[in-house]
């Protein structure tokens, strides 16, 4: 028996896993040695499911790792992974489950530990996730550095309540002030960060906080701001201008869909357009078009900061334009490096970055208010005139009108709808949804169902006190493929913006099927968005959907919702100049003059 085990190690020490499995399976049968060979068919099962794992085939490699927790209930890493599955298939609660279980099952497992914090911080249970992170601290001390800063950042997605954005930022201060006084350092900061994507739903401005942010990493992490030898040979570079446009999101997205006609217009006898993506692409429509576009794509993995960083550098950009940062962590980490002699974002995450090596902040004169400077970090420049800051196809709207039947909707009622995710919905917003309520009878407000289940709950805690039978009117419609989602918006009578951080993609999709959208403007530039279309669209056309409070939005939304005539006119008002949104070439020649310029410089 002995040398059949001896051959079963053997073969998988070869990564001959599957003879090993029947070899291990056949002495298991045959009466032998049960415990050393539980032992190595654990091992063939793991190892196959993280073959087919890597390859794609998540239902395959789930069932290995769940054929080894039969042979061994306790066997960490296949019960880690088993919960990494479930994290990609958006099942939030089962995944936490199966990160708890691994680590009762081996509380040294780091891996598992650090799922298991991330998993909490998924599902907003903070105090505990903070209780994990100090846990992580101890249990990986050569990256203490990163739990403290990760434990310092942690934000709820949903608002709980209307002074919960203070009370945030004041732990936030407080351990940052922590982490910058630590000799706490970090190895490798890709391997566990999360950027300050929720703070810029707060309505408050950010400039302060995000820059102390970015202090803290660059304290804990001084790699970060790495600077490419290449810089040396850029002056007096002849040739197109060689522009890099960088994110993890240029597919089917709405950063896909506002940078897809940049790639594709920018003058090529002038420009060199390389697509930089973080990640595999998904391969759909939209990521297709985009590298059909460009003049070569480059795409990196998210596991190896450095190599990154090495690879843009060697592309010898004269611009790197990051369209979103802070929406995920690998961008905000490659932010912090000198890759190019330009570097700019702008507003695919509407927000100031913080980061010293950040130059410059696209926006539009339409959206900033005065004194608009003040809130960033980067030096804003601002687009004259443009409605949308990108190159933007119309949707084709639906054939037809829609019946609300195919929704679920009355056909009797005032449909007033917020596709907007669920984050976005702000305290702020309640007086708004009361209002709506308490002066029109037939109201039903509409949500979208989020892809995190608890979201929804958390917010409907949020309303419970609202008055005049406000919840009872409101409802969710779950998530809908794009073509449905765009029959949806024309069963609306109206479409409400969130206030402080309002729709782009959506307020776009709107107007292509005629609904209209009431905005609330805010004081910074993420609250403005829908103020700007309407400037371009002809401002004064569309002052009666444009509020002063909440009051006022919603007298303007029952307004649309419930006089025909009225509602006819304004949608005759947008139909009428909405194409001035769409495939806006003075945008991108803009851009063009813009990065000229900034090259010159």
């Amino acid at each position: 028996m002995s040398k059949l085990l001896l051959q079963a190690r053997h073969l998988v020490a070869t990564g001959d896993y599957a003879d090993a499995e029947a070899l291990c399976r056949h002495l298991l049968t045959a009466g032998g040695p049960v415990g050393a060979v539980r032992q190595v068919l654990v091992e063939c099962l793991y190892n196959q499911g993280m073959m087919l794992l890597q390859g794609g085939m998540f239902d395959d490699a789930e069932e290995r790792f769940r054929s080894a927790v039969e042979v061994n209930p306790k066997y960490a890493l296949a019960l880690n992974n088993l919960g990494s599955i479930r994290l990609l298939q958006g099942r939030h609660a089962e995944a936490l489950s199966y990160f708890q279980q691994a680590f009762r099952a081996d509380p040294r497992c780091l891996e598992a530990a650090r799922n298991l914090a991330t998993g909490l911080q998924n599902l907003d249970r903070l105090d505990e996730a903070a209780a994990m992170f100090e846990r992580l601290a101890k249990l990986d001390p050569k990256n203490a550095g990163l739990y403290l800063l990760r434990n310092a950042t942690l934000v709820r997605g949903i608002i709980p309540d209307a002074a919960y954005p203070d009370r945030v930022r004041s732990r936030m201060h407080r351990m940052l002030d922590q982490c910058l006084a630590s000799p706490l350092r970090a190895t490798r900061p890709e391997s566990f960060t999360a950027p300050y994507f929720f703070l810029s739903y707060h309505g408050k401005p950010n400039r302060e906080l995000h820059a102390r942010i970015a202090q803290a990493y660059l304290h804990v992490c001084p790699q970060l701001g790495w600077t490419a030898p290449q810089l040396a040979d850029a002056a007096g570079r002849q040739g197109r201008i060689r522009v890099g446009i960088l994110s993890a999101h240029l597919a089917n997205h709405s950063i896909g869909g506002t940078t897809c006609g940049l790639v594709e217009q920018l003058d090529r006898d002038r420009f060199e357009v390389i697509v930089i993506r973080l990640g595999r692409s998904p391969g759909d429509a939209m990521a297709r078009r985009i590298d059909a576009a460009a003049s070569s794509v480059l795409t990196l993995g998210t596991h190896d900061l450095a190599a990154a960083r090495e690879r843009i550098a060697e592309l010898a950009l004269d611009v790197l334009f990051y369209q979103d940062i802070g929406m995920e962590p690998f961008a905000y980490l490659l932010s912090f490096a000198r890759l190019a002699p330009v570097q700019l974002t702008s507003f695919g995450h509407p927000d100031t970055t913080g980061v010293p090596n950040m130059d410059y902040f696209l926006s539009s004169d339409l959206y900033e208010p005065e004194g608009a400077a003040a809130h960033y970090s980067e030096r804003l420049l601002t687009i004259p005139n443009a409605g949308t800051l990108s190159y933007y196809d119309r949707p084709t709207p639906p054939a037809g009108p829609v019946p609300r039947s195919e929704f679920g909707l009355d056909e009797g009622e005032s449909v007033y709808l917020c596709p907007q995710t669920l984050f976005k919905v702000h305290p702020d917003m309640e007086a708004v949804l009361a209002g709506i309520v308490r002066r029109d009878s037939r109201a039903r407000i509409v949500f979208i169902e989020p892809a995190k289940a608890h979201y929804r709950q958390e917010l409907e805690a949020r309303w419970r006190t609202l008055p005049h039978g406000t919840p009872e009117r409101i409802t969710f419609i779950k998530r809908l493929e794009h073509e449905k989602y765009l029959r949806l918006l024309a069963c609306a009578d109206v479409m409400l913006d969130t206030v402080h951080f309002n729709g782009q993609n959506t307020n776009l999709e709107a107007f292509s099927v005629g609904v209209p959208v009431v905005t609330w403007p805010g004081a910074m530039q993420r609250g403005r968005h829908t103020l700007g279309m309407y400037r371009k669209m002809g401002e004064q056309l569309f002052a009666d959907l444009v509020a002063a409070d909440a009051e006022d939005y919603a007298d303007k939304a029952v307004r649309l919702a419930t006089c025909p005539e009225h509602r006819r006119e304004l949608v005759s008002r947008i139909e009428a100049n909405r194409d001035k949104l769409y495939q806006d070439s003075e945008f991108v020649r803009s851009c063009e003059r813009l990065f000229t310029e900034l090259v010159k410089r």
